[in-house]
């Protein structure tokens, strides 16, 4: 539903009213209701329209003062368009059965805006520029979608859909503003488009279906976001979002969940992700920028697989991966910034690329195919692998100076060796620790450089050690 087609249509409107009777009663119902006010009133303008069956239509108006609307159709082909200016509005709007659609517009001061429709063609726009907003739709069921268009103040938007063909995008501008969305049923969308300001909190929850929800084009500090999805196709999606101290807060149950990340540039900045079961993805592949930022991923079960690359200094990243065909990826960039990846079962593989100084980083694979992969040039940095059943292989291509690598393998296929060549250590003053306990052991370690120091324990089983120091 376009905002302008509504307001040409108000237009008409009135230009009738001001030519003739404005009120048609009947089958045909329409109401047209224009007021303005000024000239040393002392209240003005109230309007209140009830229409009970079939094709109703109401368009109010209304200008100055302390604006009062309301409109309730019953039934049919419902539609409702309520225009305010200035000063105390105050508009709902409630519709009932059939073919409804709202618009709503005003302009200044203690705004307070509804609109509520229960079946069948639901849709709603809501346009509010500045003072007290809050706005509330509740749609019930089928084609529903709501749309609203905040400018500025202490905007709120509450949206609740129930079934069928949901959508709500928010759109903010400034201020204190918060999207509060709960869909439950079908193909439900909740987002936050363009959303530029302070202060947003947006809170989404979804339970069953085709479930999306999103922040588009964020600018702005101390937001937060929190995102709940229960059922089926989930998907969250973080898009062009810059600030610092925000904090994104996804959780995700069943069925197809993913979860996108493109990219989020800000410093402080905390993003959780909590993944339980089926298709888990993670993509966060055009990264994670800025200083002092911390991303937690959790994903329980199914086809998880998590890639975040990040960029920035002091940075926290931990990525834990319970059961079946876990793969990890991160590309860590900067300095002084700590990693954790581990995996609890099934077909692990880690895969870490670091450039910088003085990070930590930690890999941990419990049981089944593992294999770790640590790529990059840096200096200062610990790198510790830990290995425990099953087919484990360690590849490790690293150069720097002063980086110290440990890896303790436990039991069954032990490697430490590229696929084609002997995995390569490279830089000054470097130490190598590698322990194997039990099975199929293999090292195959080049490490070039001066002052290094390399340290090989294998017990039991195959051993073989190849060294090579430059």
């Amino acid at each position: 539903m376009k905002t302008t087609a509504h307001k040409s249509m108000l237009a008409l409107a009135i230009g009738l009213a001001i030519a003739g009777p404005a009120v048609a009663a009947g089958d045909g119902n329409e109401v047209i209701i224009v007021q303005s006010s000024v000239a040393g009133v002392a209240e003005g303008n109230t309007a209140t329209v009830a229409q009970t069956g079939t094709l109703n239509l109401a368009l109010v108006g209304q200008q100055g003062e302390l604006n009062t609307t309301s409109i309730s159709q019953n039934g049919e082909w419902h539609e409702a368009s309520a225009e305010t200016e200035g000063q105390n509005n105050n508009v709902a709007v409630q519709q009932q059965d059939d073919w409804h659609l709202v618009q709503i517009q005003a302009q200044g001061d203690n705004n307070q805006l509804s609109s509520s429709q229960a079946g069948f063609f639901n849709q709603a726009a809501v346009a509010v520029s500045g003072d007290n907003n809050q706005v509330n739709l509740a749609q019930q069921g089928e084609e529903n979608e709501a749309t609203a268009d905040i400018a500025g103040s202490d905007n709120q938007l509450r949206a609740s859909q129930t079934g069928d063909r949901n959508w709500v995008n928010g759109t903010f501008s400034g201020d204190g503003n918060q999207l509060t969305a709960s869909q439950t049923g079908n193909i439900q969308e909740a987002g936050l488009i363009n959303a530029t300001g302070n202060n947003n909190l947006a809170d989404v929850e979804q339970e069953g279906n085709a479930n999306v929800g999103g922040i588009v084009g964020l600018t702005g500090s101390q937001n937060e976001f929190f995102i709940q999805q229960d059922g089926n196709l989930n998907t969250f999606i973080a898009r062009d979002v810059s600030g610092d101290n925000n904090l994104v807060d996804v959780y995700q149950q069943g069925d197809d969940n993913q979860f996108l990340l493109q990219p989020f540039t800000g410093d402080d900045n905390v993003v959780f992700i909590q993944q339980e079961g089926n298709s888990n993805r993670i993509e966060a592949a055009a990264g994670l920028v800025g200083n002092d930022n911390v991303v937690d991923v959790y994903q329980r079960g199914d086809e998880n697989s998590a890639t975040i690359a990040t960029g920035g200094d002091s940075l926290e990243v931990e990525i834990i991966q319970r059961g079946d065909n876990n793969q990890a990826g991160l590309n860590l960039q900067g300095n002084g910034s700590a990693a954790s990846l581990t995996s609890r079962g099934d077909e692990n593989l880690a895969v870490v690329d670091v450039t910088g100084a003085d990070n930590s980083i930690e890999l941990k694979q419990n049981g089944n195919s593992n294999e770790a992969v640590v790529t990059g040039e840096t200096a200062g940095t610990v790198v510790d692998i830990q290995q425990n059943g099953d087919l484990n292989l360690v590849d490790l291509l690293v150069s720097g100076q002063q980086n110290e690598l440990t890896v303790l393998q436990r039991g069954d296929g032990n490697w430490i060796s590229g696929d084609t060549a002997p995995a390569s250590v490279g830089g000054s003053g470097g130490v190598v620790d590698v322990t194997q306990t039990g099975n199929d052991n293999l090292v195959n370690l080049s490490q070039a450089g001066s002052g290094n120091v390399l340290t090989v324990v294998q017990t039991g089983d195959f051993n073989v050690a190849s060294v090579s120091q430059n």
